[in-house]
């Protein structure tokens, strides 16, 4: 009997069929790999933006109150640094807000936020020896016409002279008044100066961000 052997012998024609086959294979999966990262980064690109939108006060441009928790994970450190948290509310604003309208109450809280970015994102140095601010502090507007800043201590500086300085950029500063406003001369008898009201309190090492925002607040109310 007979054995007749079955195998298929490999021609180079087939060598180069099967290699075309895997190429093309590869060229596939690599295009699906790179389409899925394509994906995975819009997905992530949308993703941070909505986070940053709904971090951010559409109004102001400030931080809205959804930015605490990230701030607080990323730069908070209670137990090694000392924080102040000061609070602001708007004296006068009601007055304005319902005797010119809403349109010009929106106009005086963004020029607040201007001008308490202008007020405390600065280096102190000019001020006092040393450096009184780190370059990420945390401004919000946590609603209405309340806002807050975070603010990092040098711990070369007392806070008496800390707060000293406070008190007098703020009272000089924080003011919206009629030139800021750009409105017609006649009604400059009307308007009233939009002063702030502000209270604060110092970190604790145990003490978390809302928590001391809460007794900066309080102090403001009381």
């Amino acid at each position: 009997m007979n054995n007749t052997n079955s195998w298929h012998k490999i021609t180079g024609a087939d060598k180069d069929e099967m290699l075309d086959r895997i190429i093309h294979e590869n060229i596939r999966l690599a295009k699906k790999v790179a389409d899925m990262q394509r994906v995975i980064k819009e997905y992530k690109s949308h993703a941070e933006h909505h986070k940053k939108r709904a971090e951010t006060d559409q109004l102001t441009g400030v931080g809205s109150r959804h930015s605490l928790d990230t701030w607080e994970e990323i730069h908070y450190e209670p137990k090694k640094n000392t924080y102040i948290a000061i609070c602001f509310d708007l004296v006068k604003f009601k007055y304005v807000n319902d005797t010119f309208g809403h349109d010009i109450g929106d106009k005086v809280l963004t020029i607040f936020a201007i001008k308490l970015l202008e007020t405390f994102r600065f280096n102190m140095r000019e001020d006092c020896a040393g450096k009184f601010f780190a370059p990420d502090n945390l401004f919000v507007r946590q609603g209405g016409d309340e806002f807050a800043v975070i603010l990092t201590l040098d711990p070369k500086i007392s806070k008496v002279d800390f707060l000293k300085i406070i008190d007098e950029r703020i009272n000089s500063n924080l003011i919206v008044n009629f030139e800021d406003m750009g409105m017609g001369e006649e009604i400059r008898h009307h308007f009233m100066d939009v002063r702030c009201r502000y209270s604060y309190a110092f970190s604790e090492p145990r003490i978390d961000l809302e928590t001391l925002l809460q007794k900066a607040d309080s102090k403001n109310k009381s």
